[in-house]
């Protein structure tokens, strides 16, 4: 016979009563799950939101969104759970994104701490959170730390994946670059070669990514003086995108561009002119005749012809780059300036000071409009002025040039 349905509801209330005495503090634990789940769910709305402005760059309102993820994210999991770190790497963009760096370093900062202590210091995960703390210690100017940051990150990559690995040209390249940039190039050389030697080993000796890393190593070796070594880099590269790309191609015009320069700095001027003037035939057809690729070859032309005493050839390649730099990039550019400075000297030598004058004063106000009043583009526009007035005899008006 069954029992009747008001006892078992009575049975049934007293059994959750004895349960609920047994578990002291129970209510609370099931407001604890409600209330976590609450705010998971508003931090995931407002990093949702918060991404949707990143992505109509309002960083600004981001930011708050992000910092207010934050705190939901924090409130329900505790401020080290390994998840806070996304947040944290949310807001550390943001921040950055409006030159808030210091703000951003403690973020990104933090975040890599907390995949540190989850992961373990040598987890691959951790690449991109070093890659992040990297770049805002380079806008801060702490550039040792930058290279530390690069090395573990090359290190992890290394102890990961093996010392031959594709992967581990990206933070070769990136170490390479960072030594370029502050003119480390000993420290550069040895990176720059096991890069390029990955990716001939990956892409095979003729492929365009190749080519390119060559023309890159050689303007490193040009930089040391090891003339013959980036020639033979040049050659080999102008060899691989001839036979890839084809003779009439833009980028063979970049790498006889690049051959012409490296003869030019040994002063092999018979060498370098057919280059140039392949270089620019190529450029012109690809490009038209105004464009500031021609500009660029037309400029390095005219400069050579000036080292070889043919000022008049080079006064109207020099004219000619300057109406196209006016006409394509403005007439305050800076490569404007560097035309009209390069112009300027070639009248000086033909005696023509009063058409120098003008030139280099113009290029002086383009640099000081440019980079400021202080900047070294500046000083050196101060000092040819200074060179011209000190060879009109014009001392008092070249004293106070060469002193600021």
């Amino acid at each position: 016979m069954s029992r009747p349905i008001k006892t078992v509801s009575i049975v049934v209330l007293a059994s959750v009563l004895v349960f609920a005495v047994a578990r002291e503090g129970y209510v609370k634990y099931v407001q604890d799950l409600i209330f976590g789940f609450d705010e998971l769910e508003r931090a995931r709305e407002l990093t949702l939101s918060g991404k949707d402005l990143v992505n109509q760059s309002h960083y600004d309102q981001a930011e708050n969104l992000f910092l207010r993820a934050l705190h939901h994210k924090e409130a329900a999991l505790g401020i080290h759970h390994p998840e806070i770190a996304v947040d944290l790497e949310n807001l550390g963009g943001a921040l950055a994104a409006q030159h808030k760096y210091v703000r951003a370093e403690i973020s990104f900062r933090r975040a890599l701490t907390l995949k540190e202590s989850h992961l373990g210091t040598d987890h691959p995960d951790l690449v991109e959170p070093i890659y992040n703390l990297s770049a805002i210690c380079g806008f801060l100017g702490k550039n040792s730390e930058v290279e530390l940051l690069f090395l573990r990150a090359l290190s992890i990559k290394e102890n990961t994946l093996g010392p031959h690995d594709p992967g581990l040209v990206d933070p070769l390249d990136r170490l390479t670059t960072f030594y370029d940039n502050h003119s480390r190039y000993a420290d550069e050389a040895p990176l720059f070669e096991r890069s390029l030697a990955i990716k001939e080993r990956v892409l095979g000796d003729h492929h365009p990514a190749v080519a390119s890393a060559l023309n890159k190593l050689a303007l490193l070796y040009k930089s040391q003086g090891e003339y013959a070594r980036a020639e033979a880099l040049d050659k080999r590269s102008l060899k691989i995108k001839e036979q890839i790309l084809g003779p009439g191609h833009p980028d063979v015009a970049g790498s006889l561009n690049n051959l012409a320069q490296l003869y030019v700095s040994q002063r092999k001027y018979a060498e370098a002119e057919p280059l140039y003037r392949r270089s620019l035939d190529i450029s012109q057809k690809t490009f038209g005749e105004e464009h500031a690729d021609v500009a660029g070859i037309l400029n390095n032309l005219a400069v050579l012809y000036d080292n070889q005493d043919r000022f008049d050839e080079a006064e109207q390649l020099f004219l000619r780059t300057l109406r196209i730099r006016e006409k394509v990039l403005g007439p305050s550019h800076p490569d404007v300036a560097g035309t009209l400075s390069n112009l300027a000297l070639v009248y000086k030598k033909l005696g023509r000071f009063t058409d120098a004058e003008a030139l280099d004063e113009r290029s002086l106000r383009i640099k000081e409009l440019t980079f400021g009043p202080d900047h070294q583009e500046v000083a050196g526009s101060l000092n040819n002025l200074a060179l011209l007035y000190t060879t009109q005899g014009r001392l008092e008006e070249a004293e106070p040039l060469f002193a600021r």
